[in-house]
């Protein structure tokens, strides 16, 4: 009998057939809302056919023996590839046929002990990493000629003949031409289509066989159950009705909450899967009154999932926790984010759950959502699937870095018009994106049609725009502005600045100011741990409840749906979005008997500077040039007809500086990532494509019409681009012990589990490269931090001399 693997606890094995024929019918079943099946199935049915060697059975006995073995040392997933690709071409060397189901099945199987797909064409070297993979005859790989044809005998007895193979690939051949004329059909870009499909089977496949082997190895049926989920989901959509309808009724903005609420579901119950917008001034219960859609629009149109998103872990932990209240579970709401503690008890099917995305509600960050879409590694590929066939709520969309907007805009056609996906965009600032395609998104249904008459009506900011305009401008410093709030008001104050130093300049000069009998001064920033951060939160929410005088000192971080509210509040100027978030932290319940206030301010540059905030400084630029528009009214700023001209504008320069197709350098040669999607298909003259540039090289065609270079685009994708280093911080007593006891751990499984639950006393800091180029590390931009002892300076801690480096109130201060 031939073994996939063994069990860790007794080493008992899985019969390969057997593992071969799970993990093909999981891939095909998680690829049927796609109608691509066969396709599926095929990649899971010849993964690991290469383990039908001598070698890697001897390999694998080994291990069960307990003898000492080098993971990986067999080379097996590159047969199952090299068998597909040889019916498509009839086993012929020299192709003649060009089946693309044959080319996605077979990089997707070549490809599954990786963290990603590999080139068709490298955008570096134009050699085909692919065709290397499949066809390797160096001498590195001479075993591969000799045990290969042993490997086709057995995979043939055990699972299937060559002919039914080439059935099984005439059919999945069918289900890649339907999907490919589809997208042709419904105005895709067909190249991108491809690229997303090949990533689409590859994530159905690492899945599936990761789901089989966790079954095996851990006895479980963690697998997809799409009728039990269709009952899962109808039953939380009845829960949160039933949460809603019990929430008062009361004021003017309880109303208009309840009417928004009542719309949102009313158009989910009725609504086909497509692309919508959430328009909903700040305070009008948006969240809740998405998942109403989400959940309304899932039953009607059996979607397998809700995903929602956030820009912010602050603002997700908040969303996510009025979501499971309001629906009335905390398991069927899966919170996923970089400072879960998933604890040391944790079920195999909760684990499963986390890393699979396999659950009714997922909320998750923007970063998580968009690595999902763009970023390598396996837990990256094997959510990448879940995005279709779900409706994915879209929050803040505004927030996105303008860089990634073409890679994302394609992925999102992708999912609606192929992947039977919902999207939804969700946000009081809607962003002008029909100047990326004016098709789709210039008459982008509105699930809440009349939003412009809740946005008169809502109404609860005043702008006071005085010390912008006119002839002398002040610019404030830490102290002028400190003079000023002293001298103009009283109550609860929120202060924005577009800095971290400036906020802890801000906040200590205040502190100074107002030393006895003041108000109590409290700042909010990045530098802050996410425990701290939280603490923070909830005391400020405290004192405000309480109508105690309340100054809070903030970087924008505070702005993106954060449920808190001031009576007053200054604004740094910055992007008109920004100014809109800003007001929407200012009289939030509608309950003063006069509008809030929202103070814009010029700060000096020495003390709040944007300069190496590129794209800040640009969105405040055309804000300046709008607010010329709004001289006489100023709160015009907050309408969505205000926020549509000024998203229209950044982003036509954004789009004419080519900075949405996301430039990069590769090995010293400029290129746009979104091009290694298509290669060059969108407006690209051929000389640009890696397929000319291929047949420059080599003299011949590439065989295929596509080239997609996923490998070297995920690699070189970032969600932000200034990589940051995780330092240790010694907020409090819990984050001291974890600090000791990551130093003397030497049990690698307890370490894992210390620095989850370390994560929420991390605080991030940008990185700069090391001076020794070799080892490519990145070092913390602060002489306060040093290595983490034992980890050989891949984690770092808050240097103990510094006793003064963290503060109570300011966080890590540089």
């Amino acid at each position: 009998m031939w073994l996939a693997h063994t069990k860790k606890v007794d080493g008992e094995g899985q019969p390969l057939a057997n593992h071969l024929k799970s993990v093909a019918n999981l891939a095909g079943t998680y690829a049927k809302p796609l109608d691509l099946y066969w396709t599926a199935y095929l990649a899971g049915l010849l993964h690991d056919a290469g383990k039908y060697s001598d070698a890697f059975q001897t390999y694998l006995r080994r291990a069960q023996q307990g003898q000492r073995v080098q993971r990986g040392s067999v080379d097996h997933a590159y047969a199952g590839g090299k068998i597909i690709i040889g019916i498509a071409n009839g086993n012929d060397p020299y192709p003649k046929q060009k089946s693309l189901a044959a080319l996605i099945i077979a990089n997707a199987v070549i490809s599954h002990h990786r963290s990603e797909l590999y080139d068709y064409i490298d955008p570096v070297d134009y050699q085909s990493p692919y065709d290397r993979r499949i066809d390797d005859h160096s001498v590195d790989h001479a075993q591969r000629d000799l045990e290969y044809p042993q490997i086709v005998t057995r995979f043939h007895s055990e699972i299937c003949s060559d002919s039914e193979l080439g059935t099984l690939l005439k059919k999945a051949e069918e289900e890649i031409l339907k999907a490919t004329v589809q997208a042709h059909q419904s105005g895709q870009n067909h190249a991108d289509v491809f690229a997303w499909l090949n990533r689409y089977i590859y994530s159905c496949l690492i899945d599936a066989d990761r789901t089989d082997t966790a079954n095996f190895d851990q006895e479980l049926r963690a697998d997809y159950r799409l009728a039990q989920r269709d009952k899962d989901l109808k039953k939380l959509s009845t829960n949160l009705t039933n949460t809603v309808s019990s929430f008062p009724r009361t004021t003017k903005i309880d109303k208009q909450r309840h009417d928004i609420s009542e719309t949102a579901t009313a158009h989910g119950q009725q609504w086909p899967t497509g692309m919508y917008r959430l328009t909903i001034p700040t305070g009008g219960g948006k969240t809740l009154a998405s998942m109403r859609f989400a959940l309304a629009s899932a039953c009607r149109n059996q979607q397998q999932s809700i995903i929602y998103s956030a820009p912010f872990i602050s603002i997700l932990r908040q969303n996510a926790g009025s979501v499971q209240k309001a629906v009335k579970s905390t398991d069927d709401v899966l919170e996923h984010h970089a400072n879960i503690d998933l604890g040391t008890g944790i079920s195999p099917v909760l684990r499963y759950q986390h890393d699979a995305w396999d659950a009714p509600i997922v909320m998750t960050t923007a970063a998580g959502f968009v690595n999902s879409i763009l970023g390598n590694g396996s837990n990256n590929i094997r959510r990448f699937h879940r995005l279709c066939n779900s409706v994915l709520l879209v929050d803040e969309p505004q927030a996105l870095p303008a860089r990634l907007q073409d890679l994302f805009l394609s992925f999102l056609q992708f999912a609606v018009k192929t992947g039977h996906a919902t999207v939804v965009y969700l946000t009081a600032t809607q962003p002008a994106l029909d100047v990326f395609n004016p098709e789709i998104f210039s008459n982008l249904p509105e699930i809440i049609p009349n939003y412009h008459t809740y946005e008169r009506q809502m109404q609860r900011v005043h702008i006071d725009s005085h010390l912008l305009v006119g002839d002398k401008v002040p610019a404030f410093t830490a102290e002028t502005l400190a003079d000023y709030i002293a001298n103009h008001f009283s109550g609860n104050l929120l202060v924005i600045l577009n800095t971290i130093s400036a906020v802890q300049n801000l906040t200590r000069t205040l502190k100074e100011r107002f030393s006895t009998n003041g108000p109590s001064i409290w700042s909010l920033s990045t530098r802050l741990c996410p425990q701290h951060e939280a603490d923070q939160l909830a005391a400020i929410r405290y004192l405000l409840d309480r109508q105690w005088p309340v100054i809070v000192v903030a970087t924008p971080i505070i702005e993106a749906g954060v449920d808190i509210s001031f009576k007053h509040c200054i604004r740094a100027f910055a992007g008109m979005d920004a100014i809109a978030q800003a007001a929407g932290r200012v009289n939030r319940e509608g309950k003063a008997s006069s509008l809030g206030d929202l103070t814009l301010i010029q700060t000096d540059t020495a003390f709040d500077s944007l300069a190496g905030l590129t794209d800040l400084k640009k969105r405040a630029e055309i804000t300046k040039e709008c607010l010329v528009r709004f001289k006489r009214d100023p709160d015009e700023m907050l309408t969505t007809t205000a926020q549509t001209l000024y998203f229209r504008d950044y982003y036509m320069k954004v789009r004419n500086e080519k900075i949405t197709k996301y430039p990069a350098v590769v090995a010293g040669e400029p290129l746009w990532l979104y091009d290694l999607l298509n290669d060059g298909n969108d407006q690209a003259s051929n000389s640009e494509s890696l397929r000319y540039a291929y047949a420059q090289r080599h003299g011949y065609q590439w065989p295929y019409y596509y080239a997609p270079a996923w490998d070297t685009l995920s690699a070189e994708y970032q969600y932000i681009d200034d990589q940051k280093i995780g330092i240790l911080v010694p907020y409090n007593t819990e984050a001291k012990h974890l600090i000791a006891e990551l130093t003397n751990c030497q049990d690698a499984k307890k370490v894992s589990r210390l620095l989850k639950r370390a994560q929420r006393y991390v605080v991030g800091i940008y990185a700069k490269k090391s001076k020794n180029s070799k080892t490519g590390k990145r070092l913390p931009v602060t002489d306060k931090a040093i290595p983490l002892a034992g980890f050989d300076g891949q984690i770092y801690q808050l240097d103990p001399s510094k006793k003064d480096a963290y503060s109570t109130t300011l966080g890590l201060r540089l």
